[in-house]
């Protein structure tokens, strides 16, 4: 299976005020951070290697990506 890489380092400005304390995808849908979605179908659609291109709050997106059973390959700046 391909590789997926997930571009998840901008800042997020069009999402105003929403943005000012979390990354875009962190931001809450449902109570749950956007990213889990994300990353629920990915892990049972069956892709095991998953890379992250991180930037802004990055931090904050790799505690999340901890609580996964998947290979992520950050790429931060």
């Amino acid at each position: 299976m391909l590789p997926i890489i997930v571009l998840a380092g901008g800042y997020g400005t069009r999402l105003g005020g929403i943005t000012a304390t979390r990354p875009k995808s962190l931001v809450m849908i449902q109570e749950r951070p956007f990213i889990e979605y994300q990353l629920d179908l990915l892990y049972h659609s069956g892709f095991k290697d998953i890379y992250f291109c991180l930037g802004h709050m990055q931090e904050q997106i790799i505690e999340v990506l901890k609580n996964y059973p998947i290979k992520f390959i950050l790429s931060v700046s």
